[in-house]
């Protein structure tokens, strides 16, 4: 009796919340989903996640790897590895992200400022030069998640609103230049989610909680990061459809 080999899915940030999110959803649809993510020390102030995390989301089609998106050479190793015992790479989802704010933009932390564009732009960028070559071959999809502030400005955030457009725009050159070869490429740009980074936000701004977000939207509900999933997910399992070089929005109608 032979087995069918599930493609390969290769999630980044996906130790919790909406990369968690993300991993399921494609083991549901039929992925064999591979989580990168890099438990260890951080500027950001607030805890990320953890070795126990990243562990314990091991199933029969969920592949836990420890690796970290800031070093280039690394996950390019990793994810050569992953090819050469897993297959192709069918799909690539930037999730890993980070998020600190100050009073004015103008005072972040210097640290804290290179670890967001460490993460959050390049991160993205070393994961679809690692992956860009198998997604040829597949004519696959590299799904970026980005922000609500990448398509805006948000006060006291100017760094993580500076690498989520960064994302956008380097995502806008080279969805035109992977095209003619068959590889969709793709953002998805949550609003308010409820997750660590969203109570790191609400600390930024002094609120009493995350549901103070929900005075900027038209539908006053949090996201919850399977919401994120799905439309990742969508985008996933139909890479023949006629949504490339698109950003979409699950923000209910924020309005910030």
């Amino acid at each position: 009796m032979t087995t069918t080999r599930r493609p390969l899915a290769i999630v980044t940030g996906g130790a919790r919340g909406i990369g968690l999110a993300t991993a399921q959803a494609l083991a549901s649809s039929g992925f064999h989903v591979v989580v990168v993510d890099a438990p260890g020390a951080s500027s950001m102030p607030y805890p990320l996640s953890t070795e126990p995390d990243l562990a314990r989301i091991r199933d029969q089609h969920i592949q836990p790897e420890p690796c970290d998106v800031r070093k280039a050479s690394h996950l390019t190793r990793l994810v050569a590895r992953l090819i050469r015992t897993l297959g192709p790479v069918h799909v690539a989802v930037a999730c890993a992200g980070v998020l600190a704010g100050s009073t004015s933009s103008l005072e972040l932390d210097n640290e804290q400022a290179q670890e967001i564009f460490d993460v959050d732009y390049w991160g993205v960028v070393h994961l679809a030069a690692a992956t860009m070559p198998s997604l040829r071959t597949t004519r696959g999809s590299f799904i970026a998640i980005t922000s609500a502030a990448g398509l805006r400005g948000l006060p006291q955030l100017g760094h993580y609103c500076a690498a989520k457009h960064a994302v956008h725009g380097f995502l806008a050159a080279l969805a035109r230049e992977e095209l003619p070869v068959g590889v969709h490429i793709n953002i998805v740009a949550p609003g308010s989610t409820d997750t660590a980074i969203l109570q790191a936000t609400a600390d930024v701004y002094h609120l009493a909680s995350p549901a103070d977000f929900l005075a900027q939207q038209l539908d006053p509900i949090l996201n919850t990061p399977a919401d994120v999933a799905s439309v990742v997910a969508f985008l996933a399992n139909n890479p023949t459809s006629g949504i490339n070089a698109a950003t979409i929005s699950v923000d209910r109608g924020f309005q910030g």
